[in-house]
């Protein structure tokens, strides 16, 4: 994930980056971090491979070249039209004053002809048009450019009498009236005066001025081509066009050079981060503000089972990939931390997070989430993720196989601890057997405590290893702290000896605590005997308590779990002037089993089960030490909200029992030798007594019509019924039945307020012949209410 984390670095880096080298150029823009494989604009819907990434940036400036071409080609176009119809205005005056100087030229030769020429053969008016058309061919350039003909109607026919300018080619063949050619000369034979542009004679376009001579009923015309109007200026026009063209390809060579450098590292930067994208193992994706995906990278696909990056492109990613939790619990999108980095403009990281596929399935992933920003503004953000389903496994198995070692080790300190109680044990049974009747009393009688003693610190160690590995249920009664620490003073003081002096620094008042009495005098006596052991020449051990307020968190980083509630605690702790712990043995202090004492002499659960005691109990663990300076262990119990109320109900004499002598006690225990001791223990206590191994044999007492008081079984029972269902077959049939259990293993008793919601008591073996008398009594004694 590190490495993903410097590639987003460098991704959001460039996610914005806009290049603009010259004034005026075209700007090259990375969108997205998906520019190399979307043609450089970010567009998801089109993905290009990276290679494409040049070609992308020359397309730009191609494309500026036809912008630049167009606009000198509209900006020319524009100009030449408006010079083009400047000097079509300009020849339209030309055609206009020529024919009416001719018009006007021939009226006067026909009114001096008919004056003075009346007796020319032909008439006046032949003598007009002879001499009109002999003037033109001797002056051929009379006119100028413009084109003049002169034509009369006969027979329905435009005759042409003259063509000034191509006189060579003599005048042009008659045209009929109707033809559509001629248009100007059919007007000025009509008797119409004026300017248009029209057809011509020869089916050209032309711009004409015709006049009629109403003394000879001819028609003038004088015009001029279209097309030599136009000549000049499209010449002008392919002139303009070649030279911009020439400037234009001169422009894009010397842009290309220019930006060339520039455009190649931009693209060798893209083509990097897209190989990069393409080959990294880890899933990267991005999103825009709305969560929806704008680009994903092979192994994001590969690993969310999409084939191609279009079943992703514009879709929610939340709803496809990180909708629900692992037990399918939906996950809100105010929840999901990719929102979070969106709409809160920060790196989220998750470690272990459930991530689903496009099939339906999950799998575990560690991501980061990273904003994307441009100008200081979100626009999306970029998700790398990797499948740490493996490696969960992988720690698995590790923490099995640890497990595995631990069990090792507890067997061996097991083994070794009990090894020794049964050797005082048995030994002592052993002796009490052989030479008991030569013995003395006393002698006796110490085989027998010895003997005792050995089997009550083998039920306490057993105690302590079901409360370390929390099977053991707490048995939570009120205590008041400052006189439980007076009440253990004396027995503190011997496990310590004369050369540690204790202090006890308590506060005033009370400090009530709702807590296990028993595993508390196990935690402050292993915490003194680790005092103790830290001190071989002496020292002083000091107890203090008080009471502490954490308002928000812990206050220290040496506190164990770090993870407490906040609240009121009460704090006792126990300090010490030993050797103390370097800082590498206080780290591990509290791992079970981890000890620095030679073999034999510590199994390293002391302060690991005050541990698991002062986390069972909703409190935490502090620990300081430094080497040669001492060690501060301090026990953080929850205080309670009510008045403590001191020590624990004692068992009712002998003496006072109430319970019925006599009665009949139904014995149901798969283990002889305890079915053995509880009907020895029942009968001497008065009480008759009827046994069973099992609950079947159970039963065939209960269906006997024999009068039973009271049914006292164990709840762990082989067959296919335990010993609660086998009490509560016994109470339907026998309403009046009472029924008392045990068990002695403590993961029953987490069960016990739903055994006592039936009406059974429990009592936790070991039990001795007194436990069992007082909770026999308390059967009968609750009858009678």
């Amino acid at each position: 994930m590190q490495r993903s984390a410097i590639m987003i670095g460098r991704l959001r880096a460039t996610a914005w980056f806009r290049c603009e080298s010259f004034p005026g150029s075209a700007a090259v823009t990375v969108a997205c971090p998906r520019t190399a494989m979307c043609g450089g604009n970010g567009d998801p819907r089109r993905c290009a491979s990276p290679g494409n990434a040049a070609v992308t940036e020359y397309k730009r400036v191609i494309l500026l070249v036809l912008v630049m071409a167009v606009v000198v080609t509209a900006v020319t176009a524009v100009a030449i039209g408006i010079l083009y119809d400047t000097a079509f205005e300009r020849e339209r005056l030309h055609p206009i004053s020529t024919a009416q100087e001719q018009t006007a030229l021939i009226a006067a030769v026909a009114q001096f002809d008919r004056t003075y020429h009346s007796d020319f053969p032909g008439g006046p008016q032949a003598a007009t048009i002879g001499q009109i058309v002999a003037a033109h061919e001797a002056r051929p350039s009379l006119g100028g450019t413009t084109e003049i003909t002169l034509g009369r109607l006969q027979r329905q026919q435009i005759v042409f009498l003259m063509r000034h300018r191509h006189a060579e080619s003599g005048p042009p063949p008659p045209v009929r009236i109707d033809s559509g050619l001629a248009e100007p000369m059919r007007r000025a034979l009509a008797g119409e005066s004026g300017t248009m542009v029209g057809i011509d004679y020869h089916g050209e376009r032309v711009l004409a001025a015709h006049e009629p001579v109403p003394i000879l009923g001819l028609g003038v015309v004088a015009k001029v081509d279209l097309a030599e109007i136009r000549a000049p200026f499209m010449r002008a026009g392919l002139l303009v066009a070649a030279l911009s063209a020439l400037f234009i390809a001169l422009g894009t060579i010397l842009f290309v050079r220019l930006t060339n450098p520039m455009i190649a590292a931009l693209s060798a930067r893209e083509q990097k981060l897209a190989l990069i994208l393409a080959s990294t193992g880890e899933g990267i994706f991005g999103m825009d503000t709305d969560g929806r995906c704008t680009f994903a990278n092979k192994s994001a696909l590969r690993m969310l089972g999409y084939r191609d990056e279009q079943a992703l492109l514009s879709r929610d990613m939340h709803e496809l990939m990180h909708h629900s939790e692992v037990d399918g619990t939906p996950r809100s999108r105010e929840h999901c931390a990719v929102h979070q980095a969106l709409h809160d403009n920060k790196s989220v990281f998750k470690d272990d997070e459930t991530l689903w596929r496009a099939d339906g399935s999950s799998f575990f992933a560690e991501y980061r989430a990273y904003p994307m920003r441009k100008g200081g503004t979100v626009v999306g953000a970029v998700v790398a993720f990797v499948d740490i389903t493996q490696r969960k496994e992988r720690d698995q198995q590790l923490v099995q196989a640890q497990k595995m070692e631990v069990l090792g080790q507890l067997t061996g300190g097991i083994a070794h601890d009990f090894n020794n109680l049964l050797t005082i044990i048995l030994g002592n049974l052993r002796l009490l057997r052989d030479d008991g009747a030569e013995a003395d009393e006393k002698a006796r009688r110490e085989c027998m405590e010895d003997a005792i003693s050995a089997a009550e610190d083998g039920a306490d160690l057993t105690r302590r290893l079901l409360a370390f590995s929390r099977k053991k249920t707490l048995m939570a009664e009120w205590s008041d702290v400052n006189e439980f620490i007076r009440e253990s003073r004396g027995f503190l003081q011997r496990v310590l000896g004369e050369d540690i002096n204790l202090e006890l620094l308590l506060s005033e008042g009370s400090l009530p605590i709702r807590t296990d009495r028993q595993q508390l005098h196990s935690a402050i006596l292993n915490l003194a005997i680790n005092a103790s052991d830290a001190m071989p020449t002496g020292g002083v051990l000091s107890i203090e308590t008080g009471r502490i307020d954490f308002a928000d968190r812990w206050p220290r980083a040496d506190i164990y779990p770090p993870d407490v509630a906040p609240g009121s605690y009460v704090a006792i702790k126990v300090t010490d002037s030993g050797t103390g712990m370097p800082e590498e043995v206080m780290r591990r202090a509290v791992e079970p089993f981890f000890t620095t004492k030679k073999p034999g002499q510590g199994s390293g659960l002391g302060l690991s089960m005050v541990y698991e005691f002062a986390n069972q109990s909703g409190g935490a663990l502090g620990l300081r030490s430094a080497l040669r300076q001492g060690t501060e262990v301090s026990l953080f119990l929850p205080e309670a909200k009510q008045p403590a109320v001191p020590g624990s109900p004692e068992l009712p004499d002998r003496q006072e029992q109430t319970g019925k002598i006599g009665a009949t006690v139904l014995v149901a225990e798969d283990e002889t030798r305890l079915r053995r001791y509880a009907c020895r223990s029942l009968a001497a206590l008065g009480y008759n007594v009827l046994e069973s191994g099992n609950a079947a044999e159970a039963r065939r007492w209960l269906e006997d019509p024999r009068h039973i008081d009271v049914l006292f079984s164990d709840i762990v029972m082989p067959g296919d019924m335990n010993g609660t269902a086998l009490a509560r077959w016994a109470v339907r049939h026998r309403p009046d039945l009472k029924v008392l259990l045990t068990t002695g293993y403590s993961e029953e008793v987490r069960r016990e307020r739903e055994i006592e919601a039936a009406g059974f008591p429990v009592i936790e073996k070991p039990y001795s012949k007194d436990q069992l008398g007082a909770a026999i009594n308390g059967l009968f004694a609750a009858a009678q209410k």
